[in-house]
């Protein structure tokens, strides 16, 4: 109980992080739901979270490999997507899904996923890849550490830099501020 108490609460700094940015550093502010690029989400059964969630996973898919092939023209049409979908997640999850606590912070990461999909757009748009490729790294963090917050186990593993330990995330990968290879977080267990 108490390593998951304390992993509760490194979440919740961690989404208080990606709260307190500044939003200038992920391009304009306004209101993202009323957009030229704004996507339909259709998933069956209204009451059901698993459905938005893979499709969420899915089209994080495509983003990658649509920057990783250079297609920086349609980034746009999977970072929207993946906004909708995740304003549709949220909307979905009722209190049996997350604690108080995990619903502020789905909501406040919803809100930073608004915001790094309008800079995809804009850096996509532009043909700048160096900088959606930095954009990118921070859009999925954000949709692992809302992921993190779905998690029925409190065992999920977690990878942090261990030069910027602030970066964290569920799965391997590097860290977005030097490069580091991610490490495996050894959990006490009682």
């Amino acid at each position: 109980m108490k390593t998951k108490n304390v992993i509760l609460g490194i979440l919740v700094s961690i989404g208080l992080l990606f709260v307190n940015l500044p939003s200038s550093a992920y391009g304009s502010e306004g209101d993202y739901g009323s957009d030229e690029h704004a996507s339909t989400i259709e998933v069956d059964d209204s009451t059901m979270l698993s459905p938005v969630w893979h499709k969420i996973l899915k089209t994080q898919k495509e983003l990658n490999e649509t920057v990783e092939s250079g297609s920086l023209e349609t980034v746009h049409k999977f970072a929207f997507e993946i906004r909708d979908l995740s304003k549709e997640l949220l909307k979905r999850t009722t209190n049996k899904d997350l604690s108080e606590e995990q619903m502020s912070n789905v909501k406040a990461t919803v809100e930073r996923i608004a915001e790094v999909a309008a800079a995809l757009d804009e850096y996509g748009d532009a043909g700048d890849k160096a900088n959606t490729m930095k954009e990118l790294k921070k859009f999925n963090g954000l949709i692992d550490f809302i992921g993190m917050q779905y998690s029925e186990s409190g065992d999920q593993q977690v990878y942090y830099c261990p030069m910027h330990p602030e970066v964290r995330q569920a799965q391997p990968g590097k860290c977005p501020k030097c490069g580091m290879t991610l490490t495996l977080e050894h959990q006490e267990t009682k």
